[in-house]
């Protein structure tokens, strides 16, 4: 008897004390993936103004006006085939063989039967001349079509084996297209922050529906929607898979440990 008048006179206690320990720890887990979120907002705004930056570049060939004028006097018979192409490389290299943001970037004129071309490195991101090399031999025909439609516009493009590339017009000063340009970004530049979330955490990038992995396994919103919630926290596999949005259709997922 007296066993179980102490038990009812200790269950309130208990149950105050489990349902406590219960909001406290939820209160927690929400506090650390509001901290989180905000964390990752901030990376998110890094990135965001990294990838600005590379658009900037791809600008910087043509509001320089040097390829566009040596081009307008080549095709005046002012100057030969090689002189312009001295032009066009030496203003390429000059622009962004120095670029951390940049791998490599690679220019040719449309409207020749023997297209007129040129790719530079950059010697501060890690690149070499083979990526160069790769380009014209893997992305070139597929850059190409892209072009085709883009106007003035500027494409992030991702191929099926990987890498990260900002497709651009140059336009003439009658503004018809002269050429194309196609910068390889640095993702470590652009990205790097993303590298420095919580240990083990999973990191995926989406641009235009193709992912890149930056950190562990390749994440999809997708998996978030069929296992969870579209909404910006996602429960999945016990975790949280935590989605921003950065630069118009650019998308970082990440799935915590």
């Amino acid at each position: 008897m007296i066993g179980l008048m102490l038990v009812l006179w200790l269950l309130p206690f208990l149950l105050i004390s489990i349902v406590t320990t219960y909001y406290m720890y939820g209160s927690h887990s929400q506090n650390q993936i509001d901290l989180e979120l905000d964390r990752l907002d901030f990376v998110n705004e890094i990135s965001a103004d990294r990838l600005d930056e590379i658009i900037a570049l791809s600008k910087s060939a043509t509001y320089r006006r040097i390829i566009n004028n040596s081009y307008a006097a080549y095709q005046k018979d002012m100057v030969s085939r090689d002189s312009f192409m001295q032009t066009l490389d030496a203003e390429l290299r000059s622009l962004y063989s120095r670029q951390e943001a940049v791998r490599t970037v690679n220019f040719w004129v449309t409207d020749e039967d023997d297209p007129i071309r040129s790719g530079v490195y950059s010697t501060n991101s890690g690149a070499s001349y083979r990526e160069v090399q790769a380009f014209w031999a893997d992305i070139q025909e597929d850059a190409k079509e892209i072009a085709k439609d883009l106007g003035t516009r500027s494409y992030f493009y991702v191929p099926d084996d990987g890498g990260l590339y900002l497709i651009r017009n140059m336009l003439d000063s009658n503004y018809k297209v002269m050429g194309v340009i196609v910068i390889r970004l640095n993702e470590e530049y652009c990205f790097g922050n993303l590298t420095k979330m919580e240990a083990d955490t999973d990191v995926t990038v989406q641009i235009n529906d193709a992912p890149i992995t930056i950190e562990g396994s390749e994440l999809s919103w997708q998996m978030s929607v069929h296992r969870g919630q579209a909404v910006r926290q996602a429960i999945f596999r016990g975790g949280v898979i935590w989605e921003c949005t950065i630069y118009r259709n650019v998308t970082i997922i990440l799935y915590p440990p």
